[in-house]
């Protein structure tokens, strides 16, 4: 048995023992244990809420819907969610910020503002689709902005980052992002970066995703 074999081994006995030792409902107990001919195997209970990080995203992820909630049903499109826009007050709650890009569908009088609504606006990471198209677009928007916000949280990086701003405008319009697994976050994810604006998840919808099932 080489040295690093033989470290390997004493810390694997080491946390072993130490598992065997514990009795809490915030530590793990040992289930039981066994042994290959190169291979220590420890049996643990299944934590099926993830780890911290997951339960985090989840929290401020929530958040956020219950935010973009409240500002659509008074008509109003924030158009620039990101995490710099994003705060987390004294108390732990988000406080989104910035309005200066947001669009209100329906004016004082009641009328529908179709004409803003084509407007070229928003961070160039978070632009969803429709809107480098021309389109005419609303709500759905803020839920593709919802996902790239979810997926540089999770990922560490944005989807679309190009190059250049050229690069990532296309990368928008044409490529799908990488996933590197299969979680209930990534489909959620998933679903709210489809490129059609009619195929992508609305609010209900993610409200009911397996990612939020025990909110």
């Amino acid at each position: 048995m080489s040295k690093e074999q033989m470290k390997a081994y004493k810390l694997a006995a080491t946390e072993k023992e130490i598992l065997s030792s514990l009795d809490h409902p915030f530590l793990p107990s040992l289930l039981t244990h066994f042994e290959s001919e190169t291979h220590t195997f420890l049996a643990m209970e299944y934590c099926s809420g993830g780890d911290i990080n997951v339960l985090r995203h989840r929290f401020y992820a929530a958040e956020v819907i219950v935010a973009l909630e409240y500002l659509h049903e008074k008509g109003i499109v924030y158009r620039d969610l990101k995490p710099e826009n994003i705060l987390v007050q004294d108390s732990g709650h988000i406080m989104l910020t910035d309005f200066d890009l947001s669009l209100c569908l329906i004016s004082d009088h009641g009328e529908y503002n179709e004409w803003k609504s084509r407007s070229f606006v928003g961070t160039e990471e978070y632009i969803a689709p429709e809107v480098l198209w021309g389109k005419f677009h609303s709500y759905p928007v803020e839920w593709w902005s919802f996902g790239v916000f979810l997926y540089e949280m999770s990922h560490g990086q944005t989807p679309f980052r190009g190059f250049s701003r050229k690069d990532t405008f296309v990368n928008i319009m044409s490529k799908d992002p990488f996933f590197s697994s299969s979680s209930s976050l990534d489909d959620l994810i998933q679903k709210l970066l489809a490129k059609e604006p009619t195929e992508r998840l609305n609010r209900k919808q993610i409200k009911s995703h397996q990612f939020f099932w025990d909110m």
